[in-house]
């Protein structure tokens, strides 16, 4: 009897959540942009490919395994990224936990009680003790059909803050492997220009040492040997610089991984492994709009916007409550039912809001322009999208030429150095004038070094602007499981 009737208060309130289900649910879809076909003029002297994506572990274009293994480190250990991860898993469960509105409700509940009743009362007990017992035992059900879709658009609501995280998860994930590329890449190429600079220090310290030698035979004049002595301060002074940020970009890579300046990282690279990936790749605009996960972020904020329009307005609709209950009372600390001591009770409320001084159309009004400024704040992701593309582009060209003409520079450095060394073995030219090449030579060295260094970093800035080359999938992988 007692299930029976359970069974039957349970498949009511199962009947007005399937009726429920037919509400409305406007939609809250992302705006339409004008058509875009390129990023402006494409750079000159630029081999590049338009692909449909980027590769996914696009680092591994630069080569070495050890890079590899530096981003797989930092992804595991980068406490950024495992609160946005955190937060991800956060997010997800909200989201299934508002799906539980659309179940009815049951509740369970017990209370005992021991009661005396002062002597100048009425004893409310059929025994008309003043001292008795009373446990109260009930099942309760209670439902809120969701008529206009109040909690459906919320759940949407919920759906899309979950993507917004899930795209915050993915964005913290490339800019962190940018992050570390970049600081290997400055690392690795620091040191090799300051091994450079103090080789350029110890051949400008032969010549001031020669120098004075020759003017001590009255060779040399006081004003050769503090022109000697300019060019070793000169020399000197290049190498604190480089060591100042060779230094900030050891600690900026432990920092990276998660760890403190006493276990610093080093990211073991030889900056002469590391190659420049051709051709570069360049997908469509529709495809960075598709990938890149800020916009994304901002296409998931419009429709979070959209469904808070839909909540807003359902709150100036009616609602529906439905409950009942079923239960015993027992003049005793423990359960009972049967008979007489059984009870129940259904009930149902029908509300709607009649007159709040027009608050409720106001938060609609509201939400609806939060709605607006959503779409206006999508098309600016878009827009800045498409503009550090452009940007980066701009950049690579600039590099491009930057970098050929170190190259050259260093070519004709070592073909001067190549004659010099000639020459002294004919015995045209003194030692010095060899050291003095040698160190035009190691100069120009240093100057490719940088310049190849910007090229390699603003590689790594543009597959970072193209989104990454990301596949959803990977980004899900860091949902639990329902």
């Amino acid at each position: 009897m007692i299930l029976r009737r359970l069974a039957l208060l349970t498949a009511a309130t199962w009947l007005f959540a399937g009726l429920s289900g037919c509400a409305t649910r406007p939609a809250s879809p992302v705006p339409k942009l004008a058509a875009t076909v390129s990023y402006g003029p494409l750079p000159r002297d630029l081999d590049l490919t338009v692909q449909d994506q980027a590769p996914d572990a696009w680092w591994r274009s630069f080569g070495p395994t050890a890079l590899e293994e530096l981003i797989q480190e930092s992804l595991q250990a980068n406490p950024n990224l495992r609160a946005t991860q955190a937060a991800l898993r956060a997010a997800h469960d909200l989201t299934l936990a508002q799906r539980g509105a659309f179940l009815p409700a049951v509740g369970l509940s017990v209370a005992p009680s021991r009661q005396k009743i002062a002597p100048t009362l009425a004893s409310p007990a059929q025994s008309g003790a003043g001292l008795y017992s009373l446990t109260t035992s009930q099942v309760s059900v209670s439902y809120t059909p969701d008529l206009f879709g109040a909690n459906a658009r919320a759940l949407d609501g919920l759906v899309a803050a979950e993507d917004q995280q899930r795209y915050e998860v993915e964005a913290a994930r490339l800019s962190l492997a940018a992050n570390v590329t970049v600081a290997a890449m400055t690392e690795a190429a620091l040191r090799a220009q300051a091994e450079e600079a103090e080789a350029v220090v110890k051949l400008q310290k032969s010549l001031y040492a020669s120098a004075l030698r020759q003017r001590s035979v009255g060779q040399l004049s006081d004003a050769d040997i503090e022109a000697a002595a300019t060019a070793l301060a000169a020399a000197e002074a290049q190498t604190p610089p480089i060591r100042r940020q060779l230094a900030q970009a050891q600690d900026l890579l432990t920092a990276l991984f998660g760890r403190t300046p006493d276990r610093p990282a080093r990211s073991g690279l030889n900056f002469a492994d590391l190659k420049t990936p051709s051709p570069l790749p360049l997908v469509t605009p529709a495809r960075l709009v598709a990938q890149r996960p800020d916009v994304r972020l901002a296409g998931a904020a419009l429709r979070s916007a959209g469904a808070a329009v839909g909540v807003a307005h359902a709150a100036r609709l009616p609602s529906l409550d439905l409950s009942a209950a079923f239960g015993g009372a027992a003049l005793k600390l423990s359960p009972q039912f049967g008979g007489s001591q059984n009870f129940w009770v259904a009930a149902g409320e029908l509300s709607a809001p009649l007159f709040q001084g027009g608050a409720l159309m106001r938060k609609e009004a509201a939400a609806r322009n939060l709605y607006t400024g959503a779409g206006e704040q999508y098309q600016a992701a878009v827009i800045a999208a498409m503009q550090n593309v452009a940007d980066t582009l701009a950049a690579l060209q600039s590099d491009a030429e930057a970098l050929k003409a170190a190259d050259a520079g260093q070519t004709s450095a070592d073909h001067m150095l190549a004659i010099a060394k000639a020459q002294l073995q004919a015995g045209d030219i003194s030692a010095n004038a060899v050291l003095q090449a040698e160190i035009s030579a190691r100069q120009a060295k240093i100057t490719l070094l940088q310049a190849r260094l910007a090229q390699l970093s603003d590689v790594v800035a543009l597959y970072q602007a193209l989104g990454g080359g990301w596949r959803d999938q990977a980004v899900h992988a860091d949902k639990k499981d329902d």
